[in-house]
């Protein structure tokens, strides 16, 4: 049984090494090497949602743009007797007790716990038996947040009203009836709040239950952020403190990327769950037939502008320009992002940044709330770029100069014209990364190392290696590698982008023997490329199914113990770009077969 992607042309048909779709998960879905991936990114990052939004994700956590990201923020999710979980909280008389492990779960194991919530003796109108989630909090301001728990009986017939919302909140609180037979109950809507916690309860203020105990089974507590999502139903279960790394596939715990929208709906705070249809460029404007774009790749970065969302702050000086912290910004939160409006004609916000001269990118995401006049960018505060935006939706507008202590920022010409702003960018590049936002000093990205052992995986010669990317900004001249394996400066394997060609490279003993084809790539928009290393004819290169020009240097490759995808094998030269559908075949595929991928 061949793999996934197994080609086949004519009487040849050729079983894959290596494949990894890299759309929701770093991890391969058939490998004849370990299957094990490493990465790392020691600092957080943002990541486009397949419907536009930016989120912020967690230090190592590898980002699948176009895909769609869940995270449950209930640490021990399948474990109630960890002290994350507190009880007994409220009056006299009230108690809360747990038992892990008591009952059937929905999935046949014994995995759910009994919880017991009494309004005893002594116990007034408003008294609460509580189990909390300590820990879950949100710190980024008003997110939605939504909680979850699947629920029933433990007895199978009695029936139950329990309260599920935010724990110090009464108002978000609901009351749910529980039944003979699992349900997923939610809340019917996510509450606005800070520092929302989980709370399952046997009492409300105001609003007795009919019993003054709750006997119950629970089991996998969901806590989410739907902040800015256009269907803000509970997404699939993400468990917590349960897998070991690369966990979900994101190489963080808690979250998981999919490759399909969300198909679960509410009805009377009771979840019905579906897998919700693939995502393509019918429902998002982030993928294309395929799906998500892939396995995002960036160098490090660092943002040197300060207060990047807020432009009230006095490090924006503002001529003529007054400047609100009132916009819905592009990770969906409402009032993250600024407005400007133009009390005077040309009227400008910039920032200044003390710094030597060298190239720098000033980037600023853009979107006109009112007028028609000429909106302009500038990274040095000489030379300005105008600007092309809509009121619909957020364009990324950049401004690329040199010059000791440049002051960068916004030009409005019109009086009265009003356009909204967010992540702004200073970079010391050439052209922009995906946005870092930042507030009183200037905040740094790490870079993104995707790693898999070649053992297994990789021939020294009679090899082809195959994948898909797309420049979401088309970088200027520099190496950007799509695939590498690297045994130290002189010697290793890649596929790389020059700024000029697309090339496979053989580097032997100091020495480049490259396969290349011209490309100019398109921001946006998907290629495919592929590399040929063989034993009698050299290496080839091909783009979207076309080949370049062959070298005809049949030497064995020079293979690392390790290949990085989206890097060169040495944890550098990063694409800025996303790399999907690898698959790695351990033999030369002829030229036909190479075009049918």
């Amino acid at each position: 049984m061949f793999p996934p992607f197994a080609q086949s042309s004519g009487a040849l048909s050729v079983s894959l090494a290596f494949t990894n779709t890299l759309q929701s998960s770093l991890v391969p879905s058939f490998s004849q090497g370990s299957l094990t991936p490493t990465s790392t990114r020691a600092t957080t990052a943002t990541q486009l949602q397949h419907d536009g939004n930016q989120v912020q994700v967690l230090a190592e956590e590898a980002r699948f743009t176009g895909a769609r990201r869940i995270q449950n923020f209930c640490t021990y999710s399948e474990d109630f007797s960890n002290a994350v979980w507190g009880t007994g909280i409220g009056g006299t008389g009230v108690t809360a007790t747990k038992t892990p492990n008591y009952g059937i779960a929905p999935d046949g194991t014994t995995t759910a716990t009994r919880l017991i919530l009494d309004k005893g003796a002594g116990a007034t109108d408003g008294d609460q038996a509580l189990l909390t989630h300590t820990t879950v909090t949100f710190d980024q301001g008003s997110q939605q947040k939504l909680h979850s728990l699947f629920v029933r009986s433990t007895d199978g017939a009695s029936s139950y009203t329990i309260i599920i919302g935010d724990a110090g909140n009464t108002a978000s609180c609901e009351l749910v009836p529980v039944t003979s037979t699992w349900q997923r109950v939610a809340m019917s809507a996510p509450t606005v709040l800070d520092g929302a916690k989980i709370r399952i309860a046997a009492g409300l203020i105001g609003s007795p239950l009919t019993s003054q105990t709750a006997d119950i089974l629970i089991w996998h507590p969901m806590s989410e952020n739907v902040t800015g999502q256009s269907n803000q139903n509970p997404g699939e279960y993400v468990s917590s403190n349960v897998l070991s790394a690369p966990w979900h596939g994101a190489n963080v715990d808690a979250v998981k990327y999919f490759t399909t929208l969300n198909g679960n709906t509410v009805s009377s705070n009771v979840v019905t769950e579906a897998t919700g249809a693939p995502i393509t460029n019918a429902n998002s404007s982030y993928a294309d037939a395929k799906g998500p774009f892939g396995y995002l790749a960036e160098g490090q970065r660092t943002n040197n502008a300060l207060w990047n969302r807020d432009f009230t702050n006095a490090v924006w000086v503002k001529v003529t320009t007054t400047a609100a912290k009132d916009q819905i910004g592009v990770d969906g939160t409402a009032n993250s992002a600024s407005s400007l409006l133009a009390t005077g004609a040309n009227a400008t916000t910039l920032q200044t940044y003390v710094a030597a001269s060298t190239t720098r990118t000033f980037g600023l995401l853009i979107k006109r709330i009112t007028g028609t006049g000429t909106i302009s960018v500038t990274s040095d505060g000489v030379n300005y770029t105008a600007t092309t935006i809509n009121a619909s939706t957020w364009t990324l507008c950049a401004d690329t100069h040199a010059l000791l202590n440049p002051a960068f920022g916004v030009k409005i010409a019109t009086s009265g014209d009003k356009i909204a702003v967010d992540m702004a960018m200073l970079e010391d590049a050439s052209f922009t990364s995906s946005p870092i936002p930042g507030t009183t000093v200037a905040v740094t990205r790490n870079a993104d190392v995707d790693q898999y052992i070649s053992a297994g995986n990789l021939n020294t010669n009679d090899i082809t290696i195959y994948g898909e990317s797309q420049f979401p900004v088309v970088p200027n001249a520099a190496n950007y590698y799509l695939f590498g394996t690297y045994v130290d400066a002189n010697n290793g394997t890649a596929v790389l982008w020059d700024g000029s060609n697309l090339i496979a490279r053989r580097r032997i003993g100091g020495v480049s023997n490259d396969a290349t084809i011209a490309f100019t790539p398109t921001a946006g928009t998907i290629f495919k490329w592929a590399a040929r290393c063989s034993s009698t004819s050299g290496t080839d290169i091909f783009l979207n199914g076309t080949a370049g020009t062959n070298n005809a240097v049949t030497t064995a490759c020079q293979i690392g113990t390790n290949f990085q995808i989206g890097a060169d094998g040495n944890s550098a030269n990063q694409p800025f770009a996303t790399v999907r559908l690898v698959n790695i075949a351990r033999v030369s595929l002829s030229n036909a077969a190479i075009s049918a991928l």
